[in-house]
């Protein structure tokens, strides 16, 4: 019974995946049926087959109409078929399930009659204009079901969330594009075709809501999706090695990324009666088509994935390599194509304006990603150990300098000096055509290789071997990098000794990256800061012994007057306010801290409604909530979490913000303790996590930190998480805090400040303007509402200054901390009042 389970279960999943996609399924069968039917599948259909069911050109004029519906139901070749069935069942599957069959159905026969029609007055339009490999795609027929396909999809792609929808978007073009610029084949220019067709058919069925879309995305987010782009023009090149006969305009950049090792016929027709070796000895010498070749051709390729999986990672060694290469590349192409110009034409050079425009686009994509990838460096965050970088660097100058010193022993050794007239020279050229994975022509390669066993051994290897010891020393200084901190380890270790002797509910906010710190005298106490145009702003209050707090902060005040620094006392509680007030500072409320005594609470009465009825939701729908440390959570649900995370974040009108507020990074934390709402199918409802806070030595209350609920889950989640997390702390606590409510002060408990009349009114002025711009965007308002179901006591956070006048230039430090890859154009929206996003009402799932 326990073996038919999993079978009946996978047949259910069939049964229901049939059910949601009836049109895809019909599709793909129609597909195989008919291509059996008509003999297509190994070659696709024979030709007087293909006459009749393939689109052409002339078509229209000669009453075949029906060739536009007939096209998708074949393909060209097995592999075709193969392909076309995978883009069929996941692409328009994926499509029909979220738009429904008829949708699905209708945009299908858009995309496929325009699209068709788009591409012969494309190619007919680059024809007239003299784009070559464009322009003869002209009379090519169509089959295949690619420009309906993409269509459906990135239509589709409107009515899924901004995270989904960046993604497949992203994907799509970064495929698509690649194929055009290095294969070239008419699918691809389809695909293109599609993908633009389908934008504008998502665009025109969401209306405003698609217009008004700004995509924003989490620091790891942007570097996936770098890394995907390096990683997928990378294999451009190596698709256009594959095909058969490439035309894309970036097809002759296959030479300079897969550099391919010279064929029979170009190395026969390099053979002279200069040369010793026999044409026969030449064709099937291991140093110039033999596996280390090979593998030398494929050493760039090799570079560049390599830096996507570092880039992915945050690496900066993996973002500047990723540069040099592309900025090399440019070089090369440049180069490759003036060389090939005058050694390859007959009749010498080519006109100066045919070299530009051959070049152009093997130079400016290079150059474009490039400098892209110049542009996003600030979220590259993880630094090389100058430790690990100085070995690095000695062992690929070591493993250069060891291959070339063997090669030139055993070059001189077998007599190839006596072979050439100037034996420095071509030792010379002989070592760069072993190292350099550059398409030298053949005749170069046959020139310089050596005479002899050992030396023939050494050039056909050498190269790969220097080169998979430079991966090696990359992948070290991917997997060495740290991330950039402020503060160095032990004094980031010092510290946090010194938040488990005692610290607010920000203490452990200290800790996290970015930070640097003031100590006392006596290091018993220390202040965590971050510099800002001048400005120290103070992570919370001072951690330590508690009787040395006073001195803290008012050793750190004269710190900054020392290093000409504007001192700020940021989210810091009353009594450091008064402590600092005899120096002539003011205060303002910046939030409101929300605090939950759990000592023998009981969810009854009227007022804990809403919070049973979560509790008692979640256990009629098999919703557990689990404990993990970040360290120990499963791959599936680390996976998940960070989804849940970019899915928030992509849906917002500005950047994730930071600062005083935790994202998925500061989860690493292995004090840290997360709570997870999971169901019985293993699906992340929600998470919320929580940061111990110290005194003595002992965990004496929690703090709330980082809340991200799933679109799809059930509501009442986050009620149920922190229901459970009072449940799971009330016998080791006496109180939680829920962490603070920015912007949302109450006057009352704000009062009382000390500030004159028209100062308390220029700030509150100031307070009720940012709320105002910020709320339809982070919800604080209606995070301290939903706090607010929990009955718990406030606490006022202030912000402690020495001088009004310094409040701009403060503000201005708090924009940065909070908000440091806030662009002008986000900027620009922020201050136009979020445009249309203003009207979205805030989603109180986060402490954002």
């Amino acid at each position: 019974m326990s073996g038919r389970s999993p079978l009946r279960g996978a047949v259910r999943r069939l049964a229901r995946h049939v059910r949601r996609t009836p049109f895809a399924v019909s599709w793909t069968a129609a597909l195989w049926v008919l291509g059996a039917l008509t003999g297509s599948l190994v070659s696709g259909p024979p030709p007087r087959i293909e006459t009749v069911v393939a689109a052409s050109v002339g078509d229209l004029p000669a009453g075949r109409w029906w060739t536009v519906a007939t096209a998708p139901l074949f393909a060209g070749n097995l592999a075709s078929y193969l392909a076309a069935t995978a883009l069929i069942l996941v692409l328009v599957g994926l499509a029909e399930a979220t738009m429904g069959t008829l949708r699905t159905v209708v945009v299908a026969g858009i995309g496929q009659a325009i699209g068709v029609s788009a591409y012969f007055a494309v190619a007919a339009a680059a024809d007239q204009m003299g784009v070559q490999w464009l322009g003869s795609l002209r009379h090519q027929p169509l089959i295949g079901p690619y420009v309906a396909a993409m269509t459906v999809l990135l239509t589709a792609s409107a009515c899924l969330t901004a995270l989904w929808r960046r993604r497949i978007r992203l994907v799509s073009a970064t495929v698509t594009v690649t194929l055009v610029l290095y294969v070239g084949a008419p699918q691809s220019v389809l695909g293109v075709l599609g993908l633009l067709l389908g934008l504008l058919l998502g665009r025109a069925a969401r209306g405003p809501a698609e217009r008004g879309g700004v995509f924003l995305a989490t620091a790891r987010e942007r570097r996936t999706l770098l890394a995907l782009v390096v990683g997928v023009f990378a294999t451009g090149p190596l698709l256009a090695g594959l095909a058969h006969a490439p035309a894309g305009p970036l097809a002759e950049l296959r030479v300079l990324i897969v550099n391919p090792v010279p064929t029979a016929a170009e190395l026969s027709r390099s053979c002279s009666a200069a040369v010793d070796l026999t044409c026969p000895e030449i064709t099937h010498s291991a140093a110039l088509t033999g596996p280390g070749s090979v593998a030398l051709a494929l050493a760039p390729l090799a570079v560049l994935l390599v830096c996507a999986w570092g880039m992915r990672e945050g690496s900066r060694a993996a973002l500047w390599a990723a540069v040099a290469a592309q900025a090399a590349i440019c070089l090369f192409a440049a180069a490759a194509l003036n060389l090939r110009s005058l050694f390859v034409f007959p009749n010498g050079r080519l006109p100066p304006w045919r070299v530009f425009e051959a070049t152009l686009p093997g130079v400016l994509v290079p150059l474009v990603l490039a400098l892209v990838l110049v542009g996003q460096r600030r979220f590259f965050v993880r630094d090389v150990v100058p430790r690990a970088g100085r070995r690095a660097f000695a062992v690929v100058v070591s493993g250069l300098v060891a291959v070339a010193g063997l090669y030139a022993v055993v070059w001189f050794a077998e007599g190839n000096a006596d072979l050439h007239p100037h034996p420095w020279w071509a030792l010379w050229a002989s070592l760069v055509r072993m190292f350099v994975p550059y398409p030298f022509p053949a005749r170069f390669g046959v020139s310089v290789e050596p005479d002899g066993p050992v030396s023939g051994l050494v050039f056909g290897y050498g190269g790969a071997v220097f080169w998979a010891i430079t991966l090696v020393g990359l992948v070290v200084l991917i997997r060495r990098g740290r991330r950039t901190e402020r503060a160095t380890a032990p004094v980031v270790a010092r510290a946090a000794a010194l938040v488990r002797v005692g610290g607010d509910s920000l203490s452990r906010m200290t800790l996290w990256p970015g930070a640097s710190y003031w100590f006392t005298p006596d290091g018993t106490a220390a202040i965590a800061y971050q510099r800002h145009h001048g400005v120290a702003l103070t992570i919370g209050g001072p951690i330590g012994a508690r009787e040395r707090w006073p001195d803290a902060a008012l050793g750190f005040i004269r710190w900054c007057a020392d290093e000409a620094l504007v001192p700020c006392l940021y989210s810091v509680p009353r009594d450091l306010v008064e402590v600092v007030r005899p120096l002539g500072f003011g205060a303002i409320g910046v939030a409101d801290e929300t605090v939950l005594p759990i000592e023998g609470l009981t969810f009854s009465g009227k007022r804990w409604q809403n919070v049973r009825t979560a509790l008692n939701r979640a256990e009629r729908i098999g919703v557990r909530a689990r404990w993990y440390r970040w360290p120990d959570l499963p791959h599936g649900a680390r996976t998940r979490v960070r989804e849940i995370s970019e899915a928030w974040v992509a849906e917002r009108a500005l950047p994730e913000l930071g600062f005083t507020l935790g994202g998925v990074a500061e989860l690493a934390d292995p004090d840290v303790a997360l709570c997870l709402a999971v169901d019985d199918e293993d699906r992340v409802h929600g998470v919320v996590s929580w940061l111990p806070v110290h005194a003595d030595g002992q965990v004496v209350s929690w703090t709330l930190d980082f809340m991200r609920r799933d679109p799809g889950g059930f509501n009442g989640v986050m009620e149920f998480l922190i229901a459970s997390a009072v449940l799971h702390f009330r016998d080791e606590v006496q109180a939680l805090s829920l962490s603070g409510s920015p912007l949302a002060v109450d006057p009352e408990r704000a009062a009382g400040s000390g500030d004159g009349p028209t100062e308390a009114t220029t700030v509150e002025r100031l307070q009720g303007t940012l709320r105002r711009l910020l709320e339809p965007a982070y919800g604080f308002a209606a995070l301290a509402a939903f706090k607010s179901r929990f009955a718990p006591a406030h606490r006022t956070w202030y912000l402690a200054y020495p001088d009004p006048l310094q409040l701009p230039r403060i503000a201005r430090a708090l924009a940065e901390a909070y908000a440091p890859d806030l662009t002008l154009r986000q900027a620009g929206r922020l201050l136009r009042g979020l445009g249309p996003t203003a009207a979205r009402a805030p989603e109180p799932a986060s402490t954002r």
